[in-house]
């Protein structure tokens, strides 16, 4: 299987299609990447493998050259979920904060006794910008589709670089595997990148200390860790973004960012992610490093090389998802795909800030997925509002809807009966948009003589956008049944489910000469501006995850609501009874202070 081709897609929606007022590339394979004006390149320069080749990397134990480090290393994705691994540096084991960490993590394995090594290399272009090259490992592995869960603070010695220079710009970055003797990238397989997040924080999630969170989210204790969430993004890399050979192969790893524009770091940061080894379990053994890095050039700087840049802003937009604490796979909020029929998702937002959109990406778990549309627009006005689009008695926001119990034949009709009302639309406010389309692309790759699909970089096409704040959007995604065993790691097994996101990330340009890093985290429900999480979309307050562990994930607004209500109606009751307490206090005190004097 491969590229949906499209005459079967213009042809299921064919009365919809006729009318032609929906662009043609929703109903085509045609692809820009995302980019309106069509230009996404790859790095023109040496590939990772010869930038890296005259390298000198300074070996030192990872422990010690690199701050807030950790390894953890699962067997298996279910250990994985149940935090049931190895620590592969059990000298800084008590520096894990969380109990499931601490608790969960072993320091006795064989996986453990391994020697972690941090090297870092530098690299100068000679158009005054330069390199930075950080890799640990050496790492094992044989496959199995185990999980590298791994972090640590000041990546690229990101601080120093600000003492002396000021704010830099990031003008590419890289991250991935590497084969530990050739310096080669690892395409996918044999190892997939789950994810890597560079983010604006003093810490990691695995190191992170919850009381200094609080010090800083209440009291406004500056010198605390800075708790921005890792959905802040500076730079980040996912499974989903590995090329075909004919478009660059595992050389999109390292990512060139849209001609004159770099991202602005300015602030503490740090990498965190999560890598696994996809083979079959008992593959050979494959030694290799982790290895990310930078090229950048200091902001104040930048005119006088030549470098005529403006500053790129990361807006990072969430499906509804799950939270459970004692599931580690949640905690990047993932919805469960069912893989036995087709659904559908759908949520929608409010933009955060003005703006010109300058790439959009699409991130999604390509096996059970299919296709999505990115509206400019409400759900009134794609006829999404009624109770056919809105979860049933029982469900959750992040429970993928199946067409047949929300009153569609299948999943055709259920986008026939959006763009119907998308090409139906008359009233005299602007009208939706579509502004992107993304669809599924994955490669067939053979093991032990079977083909499993492999997730490939999506076709994605989108139109020229100028965002307002507040702009409404509305995302719809499209899931379908799974016929085979999703990889080689469960080679007579087709799960009930599979964990499943659908994110899209608008690159953009704010025009205030800063670059700003956020999220939302959205469901079916947002009116009125609302969306789950911080105003700024820089961070979950502990209300917010308060909220998410009570109802198992992203809750409406309604459930929202409703927590705050009960929390606030607790406060206030524990304040009358403080009050109360005290008064009596009071009383006693002076009533005791009376008897002494008569005693006296």
């Amino acid at each position: 299987m491969g590229r949906l081709t499209a005459a079967c897609l213009a042809a299921s929606l064919a009365p919809s299609a006729a009318k032609q007022k929906l662009p043609a590339f929703a109903f085509d394979k045609s692809t820009n990447w995302g980019q309106p004006d069509g230009q996404v390149r790859n790095w023109p320069g040496p590939n990772v493998e010869a930038l890296t080749a005259g390298c000198d990397w300074d070996y030192a134990p990872y422990a010690q050259k690199l701050k807030h480090a950790s390894i953890g290393w699962y067997p298996t994705t279910s250990q994985w979920q149940n935090f049931d691994g190895h620590d592969l540096l059990p000298e800084l084991h008590h520096l894990y904060a969380t109990p499931r960490f601490a608790k969960g993590l072993k320091t006795d394995g064989e996986h453990d006794k391994t020697d972690q090594l941090a090297g870092h290399c530098e690299i100068d272009v000679g158009d005054g910008s330069r390199w930075v090259f950080q890799r640990v490992g050496v790492w094992e592995s044989d496959g199995g589709y185990d999980w590298w869960q791994f972090g640590w603070a000041d990546p690229f010695g990101l601080d120093a670089l600000r003492a002396a220079h000021g704010p830099v710009y990031v003008l590419n970055h890289f991250t991935g595997g590497v084969d530990a003797d050739s310096g080669e990238v690892l395409g996918f397989p044999p190892i997939h990148v789950h994810h890597v997040h560079l983010s604006p924080a003093k810490t990691t999630p695995m190191r992170r200390k919850w009381a200094d969170c609080i010090r800083e989210e209440y009291l406004g204790h500056r010198d605390a860790d800075r708790c921005g969430h890792q959905f802040t993004v500076l730079m980040e890399q996912h499974g989903d973004y590995a090329c075909r050979e004919s478009e660059g192969g595992s050389n999109c790893y390292l990512e060139q960012l849209p001609d004159g524009y770099a991202k602005v770091a300015d602030g503490p940061y740090a990498l965190n992610g999560e890598l696994n080894d996809v083979r079959p379990k008992g593959s050979p053994i494959l030694r290799w490093y982790y290895q990310a890095a930078i090229r950048y050039v200091p902001v104040e700087d930048a005119a006088r090389l030549g470098f005529d840049l403006r500053p790129l802003s990361f807006y990072y937009i969430w499906s509804p998802g799950r939270l459970y604490l004692n599931d580690q796979s949640t905690m990047v909020n993932t919805f469960q795909t069912p893989t036995t029929h087709d659904t559908f998702v759908w949520y929608t937002g409010r933009t955060l800030s003005a703006s010109t959109m300058v790439r959009m990406k699409m991130h999604v778990h390509n096996t059970v997925f299919r296709e999505s549309y990115f509206f400019a627009g409400t759900p009134k006005q794609l006829e999404m509002d009624g109770p056919e689009f809105l979860p049933k008695a029982g469900d959750t926001t992040y429970d993928c809807m199946r067409p047949e119990e929300h009153g569609f034949a299948d999943n055709d009709a259920v986008k026939r009966h959006v763009f119907d009302a998308y090409e139906a639309y008359d009233s005299p406010e602007p009208a939706p948009r579509l502004i992107c389309r993304g669809s599924t692309d994955y490669e067939e790759v053979a093991f032990d003589g079977v083909d499993y699909p492999f997730d490939r970089r999506a076709p994605t096409w989108c139109e020229p956008w100028e965002i307002k704040k507040g702009d409404p959007y509305v995302v719809l995604g499209i899931n379908h049944a799974l016929a085979r065993p999703p990889g080689p790691h469960l080679p007579d097994t087709i799960p009930d489910w599979l964990p499943g996101h659908l994110h899209w990330f608008i690159l953009s340009d704010t025009h205030d000469d800063t670059s700003h890093y956020r999220f939302s985290m959205l469901t079916q429900y947002e009116d009125e501006g609302w969306q789950f999480g911080n105003a700024d979309g820089t961070s979950l307050t502990l209300f917010n995850v308060l909220t998410m562990v009570l109802y198992g994930g992203t809750p409406n607004r309604a459930q929202e609501t409703r927590t705050r209500r009960v929390l606030s109606a607790l406060f206030l009751a524990v304040l009358v009874v403080l009050l109360a307490a005290l008064a009596v206090l009071a009383l006693v005190a002076r009533h005791t202070a009376r008897l002494l004097k008569k005693i006296a």
